[in-house]
């Protein structure tokens, strides 16, 4: 499930004994356990305003102070952030603090959506491929369904994609159009809706790539 913003704070800056029902012991955050070192934080977007502020002072001044705690404990981390929205219309919409927008952006790198880089589609499916140890080829439909999908979820999407039809592949491990799940075959802006017959050239290269 989803962190609340008190046990992200935990997380991130530690406790001291006593700070809440259950704190036996103090503990160290993950900022201070990786002083010196690089915080990957994703979907920076949900943060809470509470949170953001306290991630302006690491930035800032330098230091963080426990939960439940009053020390200022010095700290030099870089700060490396994610974000799955326009930062900048959610900071015009009073969504995510000016100032730390500014902080964070000093460097920043736009990943644009898979839909308007379809040339890396295939790439990606092979390291998927690669991760889950599993091979396939698409016939020419299914290739055209993919091409013309949207891709809403981006990248986890693909990666969940690519476990469904390893799922659905059959022992040629050959992916036709009907091994693509419904969002792609539906939302598709392909009209081919047809799947052509394999030619017997084309599955014995199908079967040879595998092999």
């Amino acid at each position: 499930g989803t962190m609340t913003s008190e046990t992200l704070e935990r997380e991130l800056f530690g406790y001291e004994r006593g700070a809440f029902p259950g704190a036996i012991s103090s503990k160290k955050g993950i900022i201070e356990e990786i002083d010196g070192g690089t915080l990957f934080l994703d979907e920076i977007e949900g943060m809470s305003k509470n949170l953001q502020f306290k991630l302006l002072r690491v930035i800032q001044e330098k230091e963080i102070i426990k939960v439940g705690g009053d020390e200022m404990i010095p700290i030099d981390v870089r700060i490396i952030a994610a974000s799955n929205e326009n930062l900048g219309e959610l900071v015009e919409n009073k969504n995510f603090r000016q100032d730390l927008y500014y902080r964070l952006n000093t460097l920043p790198i736009t990943i644009p959506p898979l839909r308007e880089r379809i040339d890396d589609l295939y790439l990606l499916i092979d390291d998927f491929k690669q991760e889950m140890d599993f091979d396939f080829v698409f016939t020419k439909a299914a290739k055209h369904l993919l091409e013309n999908y949207t891709w809403p979820g981006n990248i986890r999407e693909l990666e969940n994609a690519v476990e469904f039809m390893i799922n659905m592949s059959d022992e040629r491990g050959i992916i036709t159009r009907d091994m693509l799940y419904e969002n792609i075959i539906n939302n598709s802006s392909s009209n081919e809706d047809t799947e052509p017959l394999m030619t017997i050239e084309e599955s014995e290269k199908a079967l040879i790539k595998k092999a």
